[in-house]
């Protein structure tokens, strides 16, 4: 039912002329049923029809996504993104059978539980999801936002799908690659950076005078994060070299978007027969397997890509199933060569 109308007119005369037609101001409407504004039938579909209990939770949210956009340099998309997961968590509760939270710091484990448990979603959807939640509340100060707290494991059997790309297939890339596309190639391809630390590179924060030609990246994080300067192998230099001739010092190395920047990568994948759709982040990504396959130590690794924990390397590198049992073999011929007197491998018996 209506509580209240408001019917106003513009530009009211006080002379004894007869007053001129004047526009009349829409009728402004405000329905309500105790619980929610905007009830009434035919408004119940659009955007402005939100629980009065979710007023708070949707501001913060709003909060949170402009604060992401000022302090950082995410894609629009990637924003539009986050404000979906996290205005849609509190009907992600009441789908799986628990009380809503009011705001970002009354989320409790019992929250995390359900909607975990319920079944609704895929493990892929779950981590997706509770990544934007836990930035969320990281930034409300809720404890719970640490990302160690056994609540955040995903149900077993998860399969966690990251793309590699492999030695050939990296050269196939950079020998199709041209202009900036090959300037992204090296940078991420070859020397690991993060998408948002390419965008951030200038022209001054390349150092290529031999012998030792370096890189100073400016990390992740708010307002920028931390600089770290490393090396430069020289595929890079050759190439930075050559596309930074003619540019000023407070030029940007590779100014493109998000969205112009994934569809030149996809479309150099595409031309070279790449088995996997090429992003940055599989370009990082590959850096990395790629240099562990090669012998590189996992803690330099970790350096190069500016990792607080080695854990995170190991997982973007992928050291899975397969590596760990040629680590146990390895480990097993090392002490095995130490015995005295050796150790025969038993042999498997068979009916014959």
């Amino acid at each position: 039912m209506a509580y209240g109308a408001v019917d106003a007119r513009a530009g009211a005369h006080t002379t004894s002329s007869p007053a001129p037609s004047r526009p009349r101001v829409a009728v402004v409407e405000f329905w309500s049923n105790g619980e929610s504004f905007n009830r009434e039938p035919p408004r119940v579909g659009l955007e402005d029809t939100v629980p009065n209990s979710a007023r708070w939770w949707t501001d913060q949210a709003e909060e949170y996504v402009e604060w992401l956009r000022q302090e950082s340099e995410l894609s629009q998309g990637y924003l539009t993104r986050n404000r979906r997961y996290l205005i849609a968590f509190r009907r992600d509760c009441s789908r799986a059978g628990v009380a809503p939270p009011e705001g970002p710091t009354d989320v409790g484990r019992e929250h995390i539980r359900a909607v975990k448990g319920c079944g609704l979603w895929g493990p892929r959807t779950l981590k997706t999801k509770f990544s934007v939640l836990r930035g969320f509340l990281r930034w409300s100060e809720n404890p719970l936002s640490d990302g160690k707290n056994p609540v955040w494991r995903l149900p077993s059997g998860f399969a966690d799908r990251r793309n590699w790309v492999d030695r050939n297939e990296m050269v196939a890339l950079y020998r199709h690659a041209t202009g900036r596309a090959r300037v992204r190639l090296v940078l991420q391809g070859f020397n690991g950076l993060r998408e948002c630390e390419v965008r951030r590179l200038r022209v001054r924060d390349l150092s290529l005078g031999l012998p030792r030609p370096t890189l100073t990246i400016h990390g992740k994080g708010r307002f920028g994060g931390k600089y770290r300067t490393i090396p430069m192998d020289p595929m890079t230099r050759a190439v930075l070299l050559e596309w930074a001739t003619g540019r000023g010092p407070d030029e940007f190395l590779y100014p493109v978007g998000h969205t112009v920047a994934d569809s030149e990568l996809a479309d150099l994948g595409s031309r070279a027969g790449a088995s996997v759709r090429v992003t940055g982040h599989v370009l990082r990504r590959s850096f990395g397997r790629l240099a562990y396959q090669a012998g590189v130590p996992v803690p330099t690794i970790q350096r190069i890509f500016g990792h607080v924990s080695i854990d995170q390397t190991l997982h973007y590198i992928g050291v899975g199933q397969e590596e760990m049992t040629e680590g146990f073999a390895v480990f097993d011929t090392h002490i095995r060569a130490a015995m005295e007197p050796p150790i025969l491998t038993p042999q498997r018996q068979t009916a014959f």
